[in-house]
């Protein structure tokens, strides 16, 4: 039963710590990597214009049969059945309508449909195909601005979107003589830079979001952003970051979101804080073991040992969770130290 309890435990200290950052993509691994093979086929369509995105579901009968069942007008299939579908659209024949008729159907709220998670799983990998097909580049990129600054927008579908702004960055704004594809395109058209402008701005909009993941998210997709694009300042990211670990009103995820950019950075000024975090019995537990984490990859004090004993491992009233996180972090410690 004790292993048992162990091995869940630890599988949530790992689902805490990284569930925030599964998207992150570092675009300075190795050449040969999956992720950049990926990204050197992808530039293939050539752009379309679409001057104005019209939210309203084009007619029937000027759709694919591959759009008609994914958007679930064409006897329905099952909601898996229509994920397989999504995927199978690239290189198919699709009209403006068919890009119209996927904006309208991501943009339709789900109402009060118990399924709404799995509806939701559909509209995201639809928006990963937009993204990546290209033809509507500059239409996909206002259509995700519109999702993002929509305050009546299902938030898991914001919150999804966000998290596809750096792929769309990464699809759209490397610079493609650049094998390696770890460098910005330094020549924009003023259509791209505005672009560019509007999605930092919207994004640094919602780090005040009160939404569950929506600020952490944000944060993370920045931070992202900043690694390999000039128009965000690495150093405001700091700034937000600190901001956002400090500040007890904002959600508990995108305070974890928050010390995942601390740990990475290792902002080790913000030690004595994220400890205060660590070891307070007020604060929600995931939040804490989150904290834990942190500080036990930034510190370089002595003390924080010390204060793991005295202040968790010695508690006798301290959360079953805490303590086995407590215990791991100081017996990692005292084995680098020794």
């Amino acid at each position: 039963m004790k292993l048992i309890l162990k091995i869940a435990l630890l599988l949530l200290i790992f689902t805490i710590i990284f569930f925030l950052g599964e998207k992150s993509v570092n675009l300075k691994k190795d050449v040969n990597s999956p992720i950049r093979a990926k990204i050197e086929k992808r530039h293939s369509n050539k752009v379309i214009e679409l001057p104005q995105i019209e939210l309203v579901m084009p007619p029937l009968d000027s759709l694919n049969s591959y759009t008609k069942k994914i958007i679930g007008l064409n006897k329905d299939p099952t909601k898996i059945d229509r994920n397989r579908l999504v995927n199978m659209l690239k290189g198919k024949e699709l009209s403006k309508d068919d890009f119209q008729a996927f904006y309208t159907f991501i943009n339709t709220s789900p109402g009060n449909d118990s399924s709404y998670l799995a509806l939701h799983s559909i509209k995201n990998d639809l928006l990963t195909f937009l993204i990546e097909d290209g033809r509507y580049k500059e239409s996909t990129g206002r259509f995700m601005l519109n999702v993002i600054n929509d305050t009546n927008q299902h938030s898991v579908m914001r919150e999804y979107t966000l998290q596809y702004v750096s792929d769309y960055f990464y699809r759209h704004w490397l610079d493609k003589s650049d094998r390696t594809y770890s460098t910005e395109e330094r020549h924009l058209s003023s259509l791209d830079k505005q672009l560019q402008e509007e999605f930092v701005k919207t994004m640094y909009g919602q780090l005040n979001s009160s939404e569950g993941p929506i600020a952490g998210t944000a944060l993370i997709r920045l931070n992202d952003i900043s690694k390999i694009f000039s128009i965000v300042d690495k150093e405001k990211i700091i700034y937000h970051t600190e901001k956002m670990i400090s500040n007890n009103s904002v959600p508990v995820s995108s305070r974890m979101a928050a010390l995942t950019i601390a740990n990475e950075k290792q902002l080790t000024h913000l030690q004595e804080e994220i400890q205060t975090i660590a070891f307070d019995q007020n604060i929600p537990v995931v939040l804490r073991m989150a904290a834990l984490n942190t500080a036990g990859n930034l510190t370089q004090f002595e003390d924080f040992t010390i204060s793991l004993k005295n202040k968790i491992l010695s508690n006798l009233n301290e959360d079953k969770r805490i303590l086995y996180a407590a215990k791991e972090i100081y017996k990692r410690l005292m084995k680098t130290k020794g």
